[in-house]
């Protein structure tokens, strides 16, 4: 099917923001604010939405999610009694760029210099609020995928949980979340499910910007468009595993703060371990992060306070239940399993489906070149950590570059008026990239 279609036979009313109209002398066009569309709350989404709103005080700016909470890999997590759990990730990590190591603040990953040093002093900003608290490397599990590198990578905590710093992003963004699944985004048309109506919407923008990972992109943009670029994102590989949150009666404290020592994670994948429980990958000892934050030792956590541990699977365990996180809790604990489902307060559990990037872009044998970690097409600008690298870092610099490419799309025109939304060819035809068969499918 070709890329480009003169649709205008097809599709006669498409919408009426995309319709063809002629001119009136007597009634020019309204001239209205630049409307941006982010798709996907995500850490990659609300990001862009806050740095939008930096460099475009009076854009019109909504954001969709399709979770009950802005979440994503990021975000995700469990709330019980004034405490958070993360459930997705567990440290803000970032490249220390004035360290003075050879490599800091290196080009490098498809990312720019400038972007590392803006990344590093907007974290830098936030300790100085103490709402971001630097981890020593010595509390962190010599996980596979944590990059402990002296002077390279540091990594940080947020006492409050990573959905807070999202939370955060979004009320500087001052943008109008709204809940529903995105169904297809063709140009700057979306189609929307609503939640919890079910309610079927179509919304229009000037630039949609898609923050969501990359087999959801292809979801929303349909089979047989951008070929290329399909095709390399169709590669890109994301490991799956489960998390479990659980919060624990106090009476666990001593035993717990015995397992774990004077650190906040332990890893099960280590030699020590790996007789306990080969399903579980991970365990972090959330109270820590508070408790630390605040200075304070965590055998000191207030009497009465929940212990509130996240399990992680390993990602050769499709099948993960609550039951295998409390068994391993149990066995790292010497406690007795019985005594450990006993003392459950609350439990929450996320399978992702998606989770740590382990393919990204740049490991991929390509013709795809991108110059920034962002693609645009048309009015459709697509993000995330997967031009990259999967890490905060590589959500801010991507954030970092759809915002640029959005503010030079943006200001290199003047915004469209309502009344000719869509762009005409040399007959006076709607010329839109669309997949006609999709099209037909969502927006007919």
């Amino acid at each position: 099917m070709p890329w480009s279609r003169c649709l205008a036979p097809v599709l006669p009313s498409l919408s009426r923001r995309s319709r063809c109209e002629e001119p009136s002398d007597s009634e020019p066009p309204t001239q209205r604010p630049p409307r941006v569309v982010v798709v996907g709350a995500g850490l990659t989404g609300c990001l862009t939405a806050a740095l939008l709103r930096r460099s475009l005080p009076q854009l019109e700016l909504q954001v969709w999610e399709r979770a009950t909470y802005p979440s994503g890999r990021f975000g995700a997590g469990l709330a019980f009694e004034g405490h958070w759990l993360d459930l997705g990730a567990q440290v803000l990590s970032l490249i220390e760029v004035d360290s003075g190591h050879p490599n800091a603040g290196a080009d490098g990953h498809n990312l720019q210099s400038s972007d590392l040093c803006s990344a590093w002093e907007e974290v830098q900003k936030m300790v100085s609020q103490s709402f971001l608290h630097r981890v020593p490397d010595d509390m962190l599990a010599a996980t596979e995928e944590r990059m402990k590198y002296t002077g390279l990578w540091a990594h940080f905590w947020c006492h409050q949980g990573f959905g807070a710093l999202q939370r955060r992003y979004l009320a500087e963004a001052r943008a109008e979340l709204r809940h529903g699944r995105v169904d297809a985004v063709a140009d700057g048309t979306l189609v929307i499910t609503k939640r919890p109506s079910g309610q079927v919407l179509r919304e229009e923008a000037d630039l949609v910007i898609l923050a969501v990972p990359a087999p959801e992109v292809l979801r929303v943009t349909g089979p047989g468009r951008w070929p290329a670029v399909a095709a390399a994102l169709e590669r890109i590989r994301y490991d799956r595993r489960s998390a479990v949150g659980v919060a624990l009666d106090h009476a666990l404290l001593l035993p717990v703060a015995d397992a774990f020592a004077g650190a906040a994670e332990m890893s099960l994948d280590l030699p020590q371990y790996v007789e306990a429980d080969d399903k579980v990958h991970l365990i972090a000892w959330q109270n820590v992060k508070r408790m630390e934050c605040h200075g304070v030792s965590s055998t000191s956590i207030p009497h009465g306070d929940p212990i509130l541990l996240v399990v992680h699977s390993t990602t050769s365990e499709p099948n993960f239940h609550l039951s295998d996180a409390l068994k391993a809790v149990s066995q790292v604990l010497g406690v007795p399993s019985s005594l450990v489902e006993g003392l459950v307060l609350k439990s929450k559990m996320v399978d992702w489906t998606s989770c740590q990037m382990v393919q990204p872009l740049e490991s991929i044998p390509t013709n795809l070149r991108v110059e920034e970690p962002c693609l645009q097409h048309g009015r459709v600008i697509v993000a995330g950590d997967f031009w990259s690298q999967s890490s905060f870092l590589g959500c801010f610099c991507s954030a970092k570059a759809a915002v640029r490419c959005a503010v030079t799309n943006l200001e290199a025109k003047e915004v469209m008026p309502e009344e000719a939304r869509a762009e005409l060819n040399v007959n006076g035809s709607i010329c839109l990239d669309l997949d006609l068969e999709f099209i037909e499918r969502h927006f007919l």
